[in-house]
């Protein structure tokens, strides 16, 4: 096992920090969401335990996550989205334009409208998003599923890692 130093970002590298130790699984996306990863999500929380990985996070999700939720990925992922889903409720309510109500609308109206439809859009593709198949896509070794899951995850991945294989 190579070990770095604590700004070292290089992918599948440890990371150690003292005496805690974090291997980084690198990945452009946010695990939870599947936006821009632009920060290193401490998993398990670096409060309940200094050992563990280093996941891709948006920043949002990431201060989302907080540090003193779950353990167990799936029930944290679906803490992050239920925060997300809270957050912008406004935004998914909001009802459906066709073409026509829109050309009757004025034109800031209307984009403000189109705006708030695109933002509808880009949150419903966050909340669907599959953390536990990016997660494995990004998760070469299959170290984080076999440490930090249970069975029933574990179960999930092997059928994912099936399906990629038949492809």
């Amino acid at each position: 096992m190579l070990l770095f130093s604590r700004f070292t970002r290089l992918s599948g590298a440890s990371v150690r920090f003292g005496n805690a130790v974090r291997l980084r699984i690198k990945g452009p996306l946010c695990v939870y969401c599947g936006g821009t990863a632009n920060t290193d999500e401490h998993f398990p929380p670096a409060s309940l335990t200094p050992n563990g990985y280093l996941l891709p996070a948006c920043r949002e999700c990431n201060s989302i996550a907080g540090t003193t939720w779950a353990t167990d990925f799936e029930e944290r992922t679906r803490h992050v989205k239920a925060k997300l889903r809270l957050k912008y409720r406004s935004h998914l309510e909001t009802p459906e334009w066709s073409t026509e109500e829109k050309d009757e609308l004025g034109y800031n109206l209307r984009k403000v409208v189109e705006l708030w439809q695109t933002q509808k859009t880009v949150l419903n593709e966050r909340l669907a998003w599959n953390a536990v198949a990016y997660l494995l896509s990004i998760d070469h070794n299959s170290v984080f599923a076999e440490t930090f899951v249970e069975d029933v995850f574990l179960e999930k991945v092997k059928k994912l890692s099936l399906n990629r294989q038949k492809e």
